[in-house]
């Protein structure tokens, strides 16, 4: 088993005041400070353009390769369970599963 902590220390300067919705992302957890979010994509499922209007942390849960395309480029990463992607926001996304494995990741927005 594999323990990731984050800290919150400060109110971020960016956040949201409704929930994050985008196709394969659900919401699971909301607290004054937090909110939690499942992404559970499959293979060649994507996410369409998207924004994230608030800081976060990803941390994937599974073995995946997804295809992220930002501000016109693309670009494929490999990440493996316990990675960790921090996110100022906002940030304009689009999240692809290249790979052959469900893609499992949770998302945390800052509040």
């Amino acid at each position: 088993m594999r323990l990731i902590g984050a800290e919150i220390k400060a109110t971020p300067p960016l956040t949201s005041a409704d929930p994050f919705s985008a196709p394969g992302f659900t919401l699971t957890l909301e607290r004054d400070r937090l909110r939690v979010y499942e992404l559970n994509l499959e293979p060649w499922q994507t996410t369409g353009p998207f924004t994230y209007g608030f800081w976060g942390l990803t941390v994937m849960l599974s073995v995946v390769t997804v295809e992220l395309e930002s501000g016109g480029r693309s670009r494929t990463h490999i990440y493996a369970p316990g990675d960790v992607i921090w996110q100022p926001g906002p940030t304009d996304l689009s999240i692809t599963n290249v790979g052959e494995e469900p893609c499992r990741a949770v998302v945390g927005e800052w509040r």
